[in-house]
């Protein structure tokens, strides 16, 4: 990501590569969220 916003030459163009990574005024919110939190043993996948 560094590499990506440090190159790329300008403002905005760095922002939304750093909305890729954190929420921004600039993010899209209508996707949603990954859960980074692992299953139990009881989980199940639908």
């Amino acid at each position: 990501m560094v590499q990506r916003v440090t190159t790329c030459g300008d403002y905005y163009k760095a922002l939304n590569i750093i909305s890729e990574y954190v929420d921004t005024e600039l993010s899209d919110n209508t996707q949603p969220k990954k859960s980074h939190e692992k299953k139990g043993n009881d989980a199940h996948e639908r």
